[in-house]
């Protein structure tokens, strides 16, 4: 009988054991996973902030270009406007 109960003792004390080493695992693995987590969170937020960051800078060249070629219409057409008048009056007279 107290060899039985030494054994169940024994088994009881390994099975706490295994039990805590497993835990620890787990626990080391869990914190390697949030460890993972926040650096690959971290990577993927730089990367928005510099596509946010481009879109921004490209959207100001767009509406440069766009105050660019109004400015030009603007002149050309007043230009033509100005030639145009010019052709009338010489052509009147």
């Amino acid at each position: 009988m107290r060899e039985r109960d030494s054994e169940l003792a024994y088994l009881r004390q390994t099975m706490e054991h295994n039990e805590q080493v497993i835990v620890r695992v787990y626990q080391e693995k869990e914190r390697l996973w949030e460890r993972e987590l926040r650096r690959m969170k971290n990577v993927h937020e730089n990367r928005l902030r510099a596509a946010a960051q481009k879109a921004l800078k490209l959207e100001q060249m767009l509406m440069m270009q766009t105050y660019q070629v109004r400015s030009c219409y603007v002149f050309v057409a007043s230009e033509l406007i100005a030639n145009g008048m010019q052709a009338v009056k010489q052509s009147g007279r």
